[in-house]
């Protein structure tokens, strides 16, 4: 036995798990996921507490993983299926043809947005006979997750020149229906000496085309995603200092894989990956239970994943393996990114600021000059072209004041959840670190005292907001608190007049009488009652009870104190209470207005409580929180979340519906006195600040009109901007265009509506004023009635942040959008209806498409590339072209259950039995969506692992014999150079172990016998009649084909365009094919059938021997380097982990040297071989010594 005595050294709950160190890219050194002793573990919010005992237990909704854990669902994950296909100008066509080595270049941006580089190179199997090939590649349209699309941006080609430079293929777009008949031409051309690519985006797919290619090609397919899913991450500090300041981004790349003993295997991997300055990954000690939560999602079982546990001090990763895993295998970038916008600001710097001038900022991004001579388009008019597309950004003022005339309601909404979680006891920070459980306090007493201090934060500044003009006497201010469980438990407000608060020293006193009061049970009225309070506290209390203003804060705190935990937890129901509460909130409110017919302009913010998630079904739940934001007019809001219950992802959607603050998650709830309850309320103060300062607005934008003689109708006026559609970057609603002002003659002016101070939107504009520093002289932007006439608009011009493919990306996903009839919003976009009428857009896509080269999304351009490559390239005709391969990536399924199937950067994953269409996946969740729908075609073929074509009619009666209800035959659609296929079931990683390993040894032991001529083992049978042909007897085998032989009586019945040549198999002679009598006989009449030369076994010449060699030789190859490159994941999969978790050095050394031998080298064979039969023997062993065990 070959492996050294050692017990395995990592917990069986991490098994296939491994990390791989992310900061060396030569280490390819899989290392299993350690384990944690219990005293290492981060102490759960309920460390010391039995949650039997208390009497609550999670449901649905309650996030009951660890900390920053993520659903496989929501995963951002990278699954290039693709299937490519090749033809050859003399060889048989291939349905299934793989690149020799795959790149997948990822790029993560600050923005969260993706770009990827996926570059597929091939190799000509038969560049030494002078033929050229052509390839066709089809990968399918994927979401990386949700609705989150990966877009194709650019596309590029390369082909490998005879002094091993490669050329550029450069590309042109061109109509789609051109480019296929210029490529066909290119293909079956004599004389012309190119090489052509051509690629098109389909409704399903990229399709690509490349050739005729002598020896290698290159297709480099760029993609983008506009937004990658995130989630608000949560501190898991004591004291959570950090909360609020990262964003957890996970990133799952799925690698090709097929198994042992494929001869497929041997693909070149190389993954790189760079994120932007300060990123990191989580870190695999400290989230020890959240790798292993994602592991044991359904996705993930039979997945290998590979965690990166750190980055390169650039922030990148890097890795190149030599050959596939043999498993399905993810590897995972769990990456924490710093949020962008810091909220956190100095709260006394912003009460100055609140005094200044407001300021509207207008910036004009100014492209580069190559890139403004092409966002050059028509518009109608003359004369043409005569529109620069641009992009506009607005700031609106943050600070705003109302005319004398109107008056504010600044409304307060208070949601605290009153569920029976937030019954659980937490630790209090007592010395030593002990923890008596009589010294617990409730999540709920925490929930009380933090709203109780935030409330009176906020009355204290009323004087400040006051003196700063901010605020005036005669506004109104509510505070109303809506406590919920699985439905409203209590309602509660508090309203007055601002002026009534004017007195700093009064507002002193309340804030001193709630702490005097802050024991619930002693009442303010009963202590001064009983005298229990010396003279200063007693005179406080006097002094707030004796204003009415005084006593309703006091009984606001009250109800505040008296909330207590019970059931469950429903977002939705307390969000459609708050806004059935409305018009008795407002009728409140308006009983205080000192003119009754003035209506008060509403301001809302909100403040959102929660240590658990929304139970039940999310249907309907955002959608209600959306209709209450809309109702109350909130400007903007914060999600406080703590406890180990907390759903991240829930509160991270919550937080963004509600304002522009990432939600403050952490584990544990802050005590009074650390600084992480500080950094609470100094953010969430801020936000409340910048509410204040949001006043809703209706903005108009124009710049007036140019004028143009138009012959003998004279001078003509059209639009200086035609506002085409608007996208909020910083804003808590969707922006919304309205009628257009037409106040002047000559333009008309769009109205933009739903925006608040403080917003940030870009507008993307059509300009016949082409020089940004000239059109923003003419700009003018206006504030809506309601706004003081005071507000400077400052315009000036900036640098495109947007540069080349990027920019112009951004421009054909707004040109090619086909707006719905009666629609406006599409995405995150709003359109201008009054400009983006559908012919117009579809004429200003041609024009980018066009001018940047770009294939539209809409498919109606495709790449087009030729280049002149200098060397003798034969022809491909018709007869030889190769089948499209996006037909195998369609979904055929048996039954409905997990099963495994083999493809390229395909997950195992929950089959569908829907068809292929974007209605079909997009009505499902993203996971299945991104997947299931992209599964390969299933054939007829019923074939286990190694056995070979020619044999299919014994392998399909053992297949038959098989339980076909938990079975399902799939094709290994990773087949480079054989027609192996897998049987399996579902749940055949972990119940046929043994069968496994029997499968990959009967393999070797095939190939092996094969490499060493032992032919007489082997039995071949006739592809047509499929008898078995005697030992001795003439055999017909096809070079050009992947596996095919005739007997005597069924020869000539192959295709007349493939020679076949006459085997003999003996077992003392190495196998040879017939001499030629003249290559135009043998391909009009096939080779003779007449004597057979068999030359010495010492003869040095050179003779094609079968082309089942090759493949046997390519399985052994990738055994071998599978074993060097992915041993820990080859001992979980194939042993059950039974096998130490280091190879052997010795083995490891063999393995090595072997491989580094020259191929043509005959010590090679024999040394590949007999260490391949060692090592599978080995296995072998080791299953059999353990079952014995067991």
């Amino acid at each position: 036995m070959w492996f050294p005595n050692s017990t395995k050294s990592f917990d069986s709950r991490a098994r296939a798990v491994f990390l791989i160190n992310g900061c060396n890219s030569t280490d390819n050194t899989l290392t299993p996921l350690p384990s944690i002793s219990p005293q290492n573990i981060l102490p759960p919010f309920n460390v010391t507490i039995d949650l039997t005992e208390e009497g609550c237990d999670s449901t649905n909704g309650d996030d009951d993983s660890p900390p920053n854990a993520v659903k496989v669902e929501n995963m951002n994950c990278l699954a290039l299926l693709s299937s490519s296909s090749a033809g050859w100008s003399d060889a048989a066509p291939r349905a299934h043809f793989d690149p020799t080595s795959l790149t997948y270049e990822l790029t993560v941006n600050s923005d969260l947005s993706l770009n990827v580089l996926a570059t597929f190179e091939y190799s000509n199997p038969f560049a030494n006979d002078k033929q050229s090939m052509v390839v066709r590649l089809s990968v399918l349209k994927q979401f990386m997750s949700e609705n989150r699309e990966l877009q194709l941006v650019s596309t590029a080609f390369e082909d490998l020149m005879e002094k091993g430079e490669w050329k550029d293929i450069s590309t042109d777009v061109t109509f789609t229906e051109n480019a296929e008949e210029i490529v066909q031409a290119v293909m079956q051309n004599k004389t012309c000496g190119q090489t052509a690519g051509l690629a098109s985006s389909k409704a399903e797919s990229i399709d690509v085309k490349l050739g005729p290619v002598a020896r290698r090609g290159r297709i480099k397919l760029s993609f983008t995603c506009r937004e990658m899913y995130h989630y608000d991450a949560m501190s898991v500090s004591s004291d959570p200092t950090d909360v609020g300041q990262n964003q957890v981004v996970p990133l799952g790349v799925f690698l090709p894989w097929t198994k042992l003993g494929d001869a497929a295997g041997n693909i070149e991997i190389t993954l790189i990956v760079k994120t932007p300055a300060g990123s990191g990954v989580l870190c695999p000690t400290q989230s020890h239970d959240t790798y292993l939560h994602l592991k044991q999602q359904a996705l993930m079982k039979n997945t290998a994943l590979i965690v990166v546990d750190k980055l390169n001090p650039d922030g990148a990763f890097l890795r190149t393996w030599h050959c596939l895993p043999p498993t399905q295998c993810c590897i995972l970038l769990w990456l924490e990114m710093p949020v962008l916008a810091d909220d956190y600001v100095d709260v006394a710097a912003e009460l100055d600021k609140l005094s200044t001038v407001p300021i509207t900022k207008l910036g004009i991004y100014s492209p580069t000059p190559e890139d403004a001579a092409l966002l050059k388009v028509s518009m109608p008019g003359a004369p043409t072209p005569n529109a620069q597309l641009l992009r506009i950004k607005v700031k609106l003022p943050e600070i705003g004041r109302l005319p004398s005339t109107k008056v504010r309601s600044i409304v307060n909404l208070n949601f605290s959840d009153a569920s029976g979680s937030t019954g659980r006891r937490v630790p209090n920070s007592l010395p030593g670190g002990v923890l008596a459980k009589d010294s617990l306090k409730t999540v709920r007493d925490c929930f009380n005292l933090f709203g109780e201090r935030r409330f009176l934060k906020r009355l204290s500044s009323i004087p400040a907001l006051l003196r700063a003009d901010v605020l005036r006497k005669d506004d109104i201010w509510t505070d109303v608190t809506y406590a919920f469980d699985h439905g409203p438990v209590d309602t509660f407000s508090l309203t007055f007049l601002v002026g009534d608060l004017v007195d700093q020293v009064f507002v002193d006193n309340i804030v001193a009488a709630a702490q005097i009061t802050h024991n619930a049970d002693n009442q303010s009225s009963n202590l001064m009652k009983t005298g229990l309070l010396d003279t200063d506290k007693h005179g406080v209390l006097q002094n707030v009870m004796s204003k009415t203003v005084g006593c309703s804060v006091m009984n606001y705190l009250k109800r505040l104190r008296m909330i207590q935990s019970n059931g469950g937890t429903d977002f939705k129901r307390t969000a459609m209470k708050a806004v059935d509460h409305f018009n008795s909130l407002q009728s409140s409110i308006e009983k205080l207005l000192l003119d009754p017919t003035i209506v008060p302009l509403v301001t809302s913010f909100v403040d959102f409580d929660t240590d658990g998630g929304h139970n039940g079904s999310l249907f309907g739940c955002f959608e209600a929180v959306d209709e209450m934001v809309a109702k109350y007019k909130v400007c903007n809001g914060v999600v406080y979340g703590f406890g180990d219950w907390l759903n991240q992802d829930c509160a991270s959607k919550l937080a963004r519906r509600i304002g522009s603050v990432p939600a403050l998650l952490a584990l544990h709830i802050p005590e009074p006195g650390q600084e992480g309850l500080n950094v609470l309320f100094r953010r969430g103060f801020s936000a409340w600040l910048d509410s204040l300062r949001s006043i809703p607005m209706k903005v108009t934008i124009s710049a007036g009109s140019v004028a143009y003689s138009h012959g003998s109708r004279g001078t003509r006026h059209l639009n200086a901007i035609e506002v085409i559609a608007a996208r909020g970057t910083k804003c808590l609603r969707r922006p919304m265009f309205s009628s257009p002002d037409v106040s002047d003659v000559h333009s008309t002016k769009a109205v933009v509506e739903c925006l608040c101070g403080g917003d940030e939107v870009v507008f993307l504009v059509a300009s016949r004023i082409h020089d940004p520093n000239t059109l923003s002289t003419c700009m003018t932007l206006d504030i809506g009635e309601d706004q003081t006439s005071n507000v400077e608009l400052k315009t000036f011009v900036q640098q495109e942040p947007l540069v080349g493919c990027s920019l112009a990306h951004e421009w054909l996903g707004v040109l090619s959008t086909r707006l719905p009839p009666k629609t406006k919003e599409v995405g995150d976009l709003s359109f201008n209806s009054t400009v983006a009428i559908p012919r117009l857009l579809a004429k200003m896509e041609d024009d980018v498409a066009f001018s940047f080269n770009l294939v539209s999304p809409s498919g109606a351009t495709s790449y087009l590339g030729r280049s002149n490559t200098n060397l003798d390239r034969a022809p491909i005709n018709a007869a030889h072209e190769p089948s499209d391969p996006s037909e195998n990536l369609n979904i055929r399924t048996k039954s409905v259950q997990y099963d495994t199937w083999h493809s390229f950067g395909a997950p195992q994953v929950l089959c569908s039995s829907q068809p292929l269409t974007s209605q079909a996946y997009t009505n499902r969740s993203p996971a299945i969506a991104a997947f299931s729908c992209r599964a390969p075609t299933l054939k007829a073929a019923y074939l286990p692992l190694g056995v070979r074509s020619s044999s299919r009619h014994e392998a399909k009666r053992q297949c038959e014999g098989l339980d076909a209800s938990s079975t399902v035959v799939v094709e290994s659609k990773v087949k480079f150079a054989s027609p192996s296929k897998i049987l399996i079931g579902s749940d055949f990683l972990r119940t046929h172990i043994s069968k496994q390993v029997g499968d990959v040894g009967a393999t070797i032991h095939f190939s092996c016998n094969m490499l060493t001529n032992n032919v007489q083992v082997l039995q071949f049978s006739c592809n047509c009649c499929s008898q078995s042909i005697p030992k001795d007897a003439r055999r017909f085998h096809c070079m050009f084909c992947e596996d095919y032989d005739e007997c005597v009586s069924c020869a000539g019945s192959h295709t007349r365009s493939h020679p076949l040549h006459v085997l003999v198999d003996r077992g003392d002679v190495p196998v040879l094919h017939t001499q030629s009598n003249g290559v135009l006989l043998n391909q009009l009449l096939g080779p003779a059938a007449g004597r057979v030369d068999i030359l010495p076994t010492n003869s040095n010449q050179s003779q094609p021997l079968d082309h089942a060699l090759e493949v046997c030789e390519q399985r052994v190859c990738f055994l071998l380097a599978s074993m060097l490159q992915w041993w820990p994941i080859v001992n979980d999969t194939y042993t059950n982990g039974n096998c130490p978790t280091e190879l052997d050095a010795e083995i490891s050394s063999q393995i090595r040297l072997v491989l580094s031998m020259s191929h043509e080298s005959l010590e090679r064979i024999a040394s590949m071989c007999s260490l391949a039969i060692t090592i599978v023997d080995s296995l072998g062993r080791i299953i059999h010594q353990s079952n014995s065990v067991a």
